[in-house]
């Protein structure tokens, strides 16, 4: 939300808060911080532009953080790597034609 907010030029942001076991409603006001939204929006253009995909957290495929995570396979067999690579290059196209990818591009890393 501090992205948005930084690039909006918003003080607050708007959370609604449902309740599962009682679907009671909170709703809670944030101020926004533009730093955090500035910093993503710098992290994301590093991504976007790196000429390769960011390193593993770790060589081995046995590293607890891998075991649980649901990308293992991509860093760790190869398998879609080469997709990723392919879709931040279509976003980097993107990007560079009309300046409008950045949001598109922090949704896939989210993703990911």
């Amino acid at each position: 939300m501090s992205q948005y907010g930084f690039k909006k030029g918003l003080k607050y942001g708007l959370y609604l808060i449902e309740n599962k076991n009682d679907s009671d409603i909170t709703v809670k006001i944030v101020v926004l911080d533009w730093n955090l939204g500035a910093q993503m929006e710098r992290k994301a253009k590093e991504i976007i532009f790196a000429k390769e995909p960011p390193p593993r957290i770790s060589d081995n495929p046995a590293f607890q953080t891998c075991q649980w995570c649901h990308q293992s396979d991509i860093c760790h067999k190869g398998e879609r790597r080469k997709r990723i690579v392919e879709v931040v290059d279509n976003v980097r196209q993107l990007m560079t034609d009309n300046g409008t990818a950045l949001n598109l591009m922090l949704l896939f890393l989210m993703i990911l």
